[in-house]
């Protein structure tokens, strides 16, 4: 799959990669405006959280520790990714399907520093979604060492 630029985004190598280890990086798929237009999203939702929205962080506890879904109807940023971004189009490759439905964002924040624990979890329980063809993006806007 090509980029607006005729780069590859998704090459042989990750589709195999999916598809052996069920996972797989692709760096530097989506632009710095996409990244930008997310994290305006972000600052949008903690102003306004979502009826779903938890802060972990106690009052008064160093760091943030906050989680919120399903807003990308109101915050622009986030409707905005879901339509036009590449993101479809990437999953779309790795899962070998021409129609892609969007099921929901979940926006998760945890600054270094943070004392809250993150418990140990895995997200099937979570999906209302059967099948093979399903498929989750991790997208940090910031860097990660």
């Amino acid at each position: 799959m090509m980029d607006s630029d005729g780069e590859n985004l998704v090459t042989t190598a990750d589709l195999e990669a999916f598809e052996r280890d069920g996972v797989v990086v692709i760096r530097n798929a989506f632009g710095e405006h996409w990244l930008e237009s997310l994290a305006h999203g972000v600052e949008q939702n903690i102003r306004a959280p979502g009826p779903d929205a938890t802060r972990y962080t106690p009052e008064g506890a160093s760091g943030k520790f906050y989680d919120d879904y399903c807003n990308w109807q109101r915050i622009d940023g986030y409707r905005g990714f879901v339509f036009n971004s590449p993101g479809a189009a990437i999953v779309g490759a790795l899962m070998g399907s021409n129609e892609v439905r969007f099921y929901h964002e979940h926006v998760l924040i945890k600054e270094p520093g943070t004392h809250a624990v993150t418990p140990w979890h895995h997200d099937l329980p979570y999906y209302g979604l059967e099948g093979t063809q399903v498929c989750s993006m991790w997208l940090p806007l910031g860097p990660i060492p």
